[in-house]
């Protein structure tokens, strides 16, 4: 469905969410807290309305079709992490 629908890459999703959490750390750092809340705000609203409602389902048929031991546990230890990344930011 080329050029059909939007397209959604795993590894890229991450990579904005990792991004994210540097600029977060990065204006902390620098004492730019109004930065820093407002750039968590996007990342979470980011992981909650987009990445976690296609991800997990995602990664759990990944791991039932992986045919290797480490690409299933690559699949659950993603989907572990991104929900206890989502538990983080209840806490942040």
């Amino acid at each position: 469905h080329l050029h059909r629908e939007p397209d959604d890459h795993i590894g890229l999703e991450l990579e904005f969410l990792a991004q994210g959490c540097l600029r977060v750390l990065d204006a902390r750092e620098n004492g730019h807290a109004d930065e820093s809340h407002q750039t968590l705000a996007i990342v979470a609203n980011f992981l909650r309305t987009h990445v976690l409602t296609w991800a997990p389902s995602f990664l759990s048929r990944a791991s039932e079709q992986a045919q290797t031991s480490f690409m299933k546990g690559v699949a659950l230890l993603t989907i572990a992490t991104l929900d206890e990344f989502d538990r983080c930011l209840d806490r942040v």
